[in-house]
């Protein structure tokens, strides 16, 4: 049984089926009201790239023409600084395993990190307009319009590094659920959860990025330990 937005699904491809009937029958260039919207937030919070979709910000979902193929249509998230991304339903809904809890408790874990950055590079970089240049594209971006991307070495290999180094296995650590309305799972020992924080803050460079750019990137390899 899967619970969301207060109704109960037996199987996860009545879930998905619920979602593809919304997907298709609401209006395009919408956002989601009622029944619709409180059952696709809770399917956008199984996402394992849930804090990333949302930035930690309130949202809204919304239908939209696929920016890829236009003859397909596509949920997006509509965050409350007026940025947006898309997601996908069928991802959102498929299995998490421990791996992906764990990947996600970290991604919270320095997220103050990453928009501390953010806002620091905008203060130092930006032009009178609030601009910044975008290395991939050469545009000019907005503090809204931009990601923040973890590179030369992205975040999965910094886990991985980190993993490592102290000789864990992502088996032996112990993760407590979210309480209610919570997202993301707790990590059990506080002091273990530090050390990948300061490791993180030590060894990640980052870049600024139009957001399209950073979620067109081909992904590394997903962290396994």
């Amino acid at each position: 049984m899967i619970k969301a937005g207060g109704k109960n699904f037996k199987t996860k491809s009545s879930l998905t089926n619920y979602c593809k009937f919304v997907l298709n029958n609401a209006e395009v260039d919408s956002i989601l009201r009622g029944e619709w919207s409180d059952v696709l937030k809770d399917v956008l919070r199984m996402h394992e790239d849930f804090m990333q979709k949302t930035l930690g910000q309130p949202f809204e979902i919304g239908v939209r023409q696929c920016h890829v193929n236009w003859r397909n249509r596509q949920f997006y998230v509509l965050r409350e600084d007026g940025s947006d991304t898309d997601f996908s339903y069928r991802i959102a809904i498929s299995s998490k395993d421990k791996l992906s809890h764990l990947k996600a408790t970290l991604r919270d874990a320095i997220n103050e990190q990453t928009i501390a950055y953010k806002n620091k590079y905008f203060d130092e970089n930006a032009d009178r307009q609030g601009y910044v240049k975008c290395p991939e594209t050469g545009l000019k971006i907005k503090k809204k319009d931009c990601h923040i991307d973890h590179f030369p070495i992205q975040f999965d290999e910094i886990i991985k590094n980190w993993a490592e180094l102290n000789n864990l296995s992502s088996e032996n650590i112990v993760l407590v659920p979210p309480p209610d309305n919570g997202t993301v799972w707790f990590m059990q020992d506080t002091e273990l959860l530090q050390s990948f924080k300061d490791y993180h803050e030590a060894m990640a460079t980052y870049r600024i990025v139009l957001n399209k750019v950073n979620l067109q990137r081909k992904k590394s390899v997903r962290a396994q330990f």
